[in-house]
Parts: structure tokens; C-alpha cells; sequence
């Protein structure tokens, strides 16, 4: 996508652009939990398995309504390119959890660790279209219409770590304990590519 474009280098009309990015991830976990006490902490130990599937696209247009300059006329120029990037994979996680009461009523201090590796597919595509139709000082009609398409696919393998520490505040009530959380967490997945690439990583 270039701006100016051949229009508007020509006193024509106005370049407009468009540009949307979005992405989506789910990720489930199957984990067996061990949990262990020493003095009044608690730990907690799992272990298990995590699918993932992450999917990051981005979009930019431009497009030009047109006009004449008394020499050409151009009644459509526009380009549009949409990327995507999607990866799908599957492996073992595991985390480890500690939780030390800081009050008698229920406040807890809490902080937790996560690793995990996938194997699975990265899959690339990006699309690129080119539309021009003009008049030229002849008086003849030239139509421009040019699509470019790249696919790639990539087997990969995603390590990611996880943190989180922040306060819990709970209390039994029978033989269940309700508790809510308030904390800061950080991720980070190496090698799931960009929305607009096969390279790239999420934090």
C-alpha cells in the first residue's frame, strides 16, 4: 500500500485509508492438581495437557474517489491487502502455586508459575489487490486489476511462560472454600508469528 498514489500524484482526489487489526486465542487445560501444606502455606502442584489455537489478522486499504485533472480521468483507484496468521497446537503444562494467609479473616497473598510447550501448525496467508480504472489524454479506457496471494505453512514449536502475584481473599463455608482473586499476570508465547508474518512472539 503506497500513498501518494499514481491519483493523487497527479492532483487527483484524496488518499483514504483503512487499517483494522483483531485477535483471538483459546486455550483449554486438562490438569491433574496435588496440593501440599507446610506451616500455613499452601502449595499446589499441576500437571497436565493444553491445546491452543490463536488466530491474528490485520487489514489496510486505500482507495481514492477519483476526478479528472483536464488530462486523465480516474473514476476508481484502490488497493487492499488482508494477512493472516493462525496456529494451532498441542502439549504438556504444568504450574506450580503458593498461597500464604496474611490475615485471620480470610486475606491471602498468592503467586503462581506456568510452563508449557505446543507442537503444532503455524499457518500465513496474505492477500494483495490492486483496482485502477482511468481515462487517459487519448480518450482511452486502461482497467488495472492485480491480485497477489502468499500461503505459507510451518510446523513449530511454541514454548510459553506465565506469572501471576497479587491477593485473595476467602473463607469456608461448609466443606467448600470461595475465595476472589485480584492480581497482575504476564504471558509470553515465542514463535506464534505476527499478524502480518511467520515471525514473531506475544507478551
Amino acid at each position: 500500500i503506497v500513498s501518494p498514489s499514481l491519483t493523487l500524484g497527479s492532483g487527483i482526489g484524496a488518499d483514504n485509508f483503512t487499517f483494522a487489526q483483531h485477535m483471538e486465542m483459546h486455550v483449554a487445560d486438562i490438569e491433574v492438581l496435588k496440593e501440599a501444606h507446610f506451616l500455613d502455606t499452601t502449595f499446589l502442584f499441576s500437571f497436565g495437557g493444553r491445546y491452543a489455537h490463536i488466530l491474528q489478522s490485520y487489514s489496510a486499504s486505500r482507495s481514492n474517489p477519483g476526478g479528472t485533472n483536464g488530462i486523465i480521468t480516474v473514476a476508481l483507484d484502490k488497493e487492499d491487502m488482508d494477512a493472516s496468521n493462525g496456529f494451532d497446537g498441542w502439549g504438556p503444562t504444568f504450574s506450580f502455586e503458593a498461597i500464604h494467609p496474611l490475615s485471620s479473616w480470610g486475606l491471602s497473598g498468592y503467586g503462581n508459575l506456568r510452563g508449557s510447550v505446543l507442537w503444532g501448525i503455524d499457518r500465513f496467508h496474505q492477500n494483495y489487490h490492486n483496482n485502477t480504472t482511468f481515462v487517459d489524454a487519448n480518450g482511452v479506457p486502461n482497467f488495472v486489476d492485480v491480485t497477489k496471494v502468499s500461503e505459507s505453512t510451518d510446523r513449530r514449536t511454541v514454548p510459553i511462560a506465565e506469572g501471576e502475584v497479587g491477593l485473595q481473599f476467602g473463607n469456608r463455608i461448609g466443606r467448600f472454600y470461595l475465595f476472589a482473586r485480584a492480581g497482575v499476570v504476564y504471558q509470553r508465547w515465542w514463535d506464534v508469528g505476527g499478524p502480518t508474518g511467520t515471525l514473531g512472539m506475544l507478551g
